[in-house]
């Protein structure tokens, strides 16, 4: 039997020929296969089109799920410095910045409700520090782009759940997950190890067991990790988490002033610890490469005294550049 194609089939076929894009195919052939006449005739047709809008159809999810997944390998760093959580189902990384920052970052009881990283600003003083909340690690799963994040970031959070009897198998799941794709959390050296700069956080402090869990994870993990903290993101007092971060951060801030005025207060230029007059100068305009000297106002030895291009600043020290 004759197909007897339609000129309305014609020119869905022709859109598919001309289709650039794996999407557009699929969509010119389910065109196709809703114009063509339905007969004996047509029914090998039938299921070739269908054949074909299945294989392109799964083609094109696996390469808009690759996509997505490059896309979420990479975020712009923002503020003072970037900082990434990381840790095991329901550990409370949600609740801990949803409690930091203006993210609405899902707090629920099942594990697994992040599935993509969230991004929320935390306030120190009169900086801001870029916070990523994450999808959970585990041995069974855990997300490929999570690894460049982790690499990318200036300092990773460790955060254990310290209600668990587990605590110690928490940090050494993660540990070795990482250290499998050669990045390094613990305060070690080895061939191809990326070294990452890291807070263990014990979270849920106010439990029954918790200080018990912290005074063993101390005992077990100081050398490892420097830096130890223990939190309750529930009642939410931030003050020595935020101080801690900041400091591990390796940040100074500088406030600079125009010559001859008062000093105003605005945005500090934020520089490495061990930063120097010069770089400083540099990061306020390239034109200051030429700078004669600086005057410099602190909290203690300085109050608008001659500094040269060399000096090394302080978190909180005031500027005034000379051309």
């Amino acid at each position: 039997m004759p197909a007897n194609l339609t000129p309305q089939y014609h020119e869905a076929e022709k859109e598919y020929r001309q289709a650039k894009t794996y999407t557009d195919k699929v969509e010119a052939l389910k065109k196709m296969l809703a114009v063509i006449p339905k007969h004996k005739g047509t029914e090998k047709l039938q299921a070739d089109l269908k054949t074909k809008i299945s294989k392109l159809s799964k083609i094109s999810q696996k390469k808009s799920a690759k996509k997505e997944a490059d896309s979420l390998s990479h975020i712009d760093k923002e503020g003072a410095g970037q900082v990434i959580l990381i840790g095991k189902p329901n550990v409370g990384k949600s609740q801990i910045i949803s409690g930091l920052t203006n993210s609405n970052s899902p707090v629920t009881p099942y594990p697994f409700a992040t599935r993509k990283p969230i991004v929320g600003m935390m306030e120190f003083e009169d900086i801001k520090i870029q916070l990523i909340d994450t999808p959970s690690i585990t041995k069974t799963f855990t997300e490929r782009y999570l690894f460049p994040l982790i690499r990318e970031a200036d300092i990773v959070l460790l955060v254990i759940d310290l209600t668990q009897e587990d605590i110690l198998e928490q940090v050494e799941e993660i540990t070795d997950i990482l250290r499998d794709e050669s990045i390094s959390l613990k305060n070690e050296t080895g061939e191809d190890l990326l070294l990452k700069k890291c807070i263990l956080i014990g979270n849920k402090n106010d439990s029954p067991k918790a200080e018990m869990h912290l005074n063993v994870l101390k005992e077990l993990y100081s050398k490892d990790f420097p830096d130890i903290l223990s939190i309750s993101a529930l009642k939410g007092n931030w003050v020595d988490f935020k101080k801690q971060v900041f400091d591990k951060l390796e940040v100074i801030r500088v406030y600079t002033k125009q010559p001859g005025k008062p000093f105003e207060k605005g945005e500090p230029f934020i520089m490495k610890k061990g930063a120097n007059v010069q770089e400083v100068a540099i990061a306020v305009h390239k034109d200051f490469e030429n700078l004669k000297f600086a005057r410099l106002w602190d909290n203690g030895n300085y109050s608008g005294q001659r500094v040269e291009r060399g000096y090394v600043l302080k978190d909180k020290d005031i500027l005034e550049l000379h051309m």
